[in-house]
């Protein structure tokens, strides 16, 4: 089965349901998981390093609440992670 729509956990799905609250016949129909994880240098520069934000495939990240956001490096480490089994069924 291939996956044709991604969706985020709090929001509506591409097809029209509503993910903050799923019935059980679409958490059947998970397939894989998407995670993200954003690193940021423990040392400040005394320059602006970026003005660009990190982005991974769900979207550019939100870094506005510290003003200085641009003084560090980032990293972003992402990956989908197939739910377990779930690929070879018929759910």
């Amino acid at each position: 089965q291939s996956i044709s729509c991604w969706t985020d956990a709090t929001g509506n799905a591409c097809n029209g349901s509503d993910w903050a609250n799923p019935p059980a016949a679409d958490i059947n129909r998970i397939k894989a998981i998407r995670v993200a994880a954003v690193a940021r240098s423990g040392q400040k520069t005394a320059n602006t390093t970026t003005t660009v934000a990190p982005s991974w495939f769900g979207g550019a990240i939100d870094l506005r609440a510290d003003a200085n956001w641009g003084s560090y490096r980032y990293k972003v480490y992402q990956t989908v992670i197939p739910v377990r089994n779930v690929i070879w069924g018929n759910l």
